[in-house]
């Protein structure tokens, strides 16, 4: 059994100009230590994970592979603009798991992550 819950973080990352791209997957970072901080263990892959694989349906293989072993989805803020976060909402929603939206609004992740500990969605 995990101790802490799994939370796959989702969002765009990748963008054609570098310094945008940059600033994606810090601002995703952020949220990995926020999540790590409360208890929580942070999936977060980022563009640079396709560096490492061959062709895009590696790494789609690769990500279906651990959001299927997380435990909740976190979506980054503008996730509909991104065609590789919306597949991986589409894949979260199908493997029915928690899913906290980061689209505005206060959100308590803190919450959400004692409330998955809570719940036993952390093994």
């Amino acid at each position: 059994m995990k101790d802490r819950p799994w939370i796959f973080i989702s969002g765009p990352y990748s963008d054609a100009n570098p310094r945008v791209q940059m600033d994606n997957c810090a601002f995703a970072l952020s949220y990995a230590d926020l999540i790590w901080e409360n208890g929580g263990a942070a999936l977060c892959l980022n563009s640079y994970l396709l560096d490492y694989c061959t062709e895009h349906a590696q790494f789609v293989k690769a990500y279906k592979r651990l959001l299927g072993s997380c435990d909740g989805v976190l979506m980054l803020p503008k996730w509909t603009e991104s065609e590789g976060a919306r597949q991986e909402h589409t894949e979260a929603k199908r493997l029915l798991k928690p899913i906290i939206y980061l689209d505005g609004g206060n959100v308590d992740i803190v919450g959400w992550i004692k409330e998955l500990k809570r719940n036993g969605k952390n093994g």
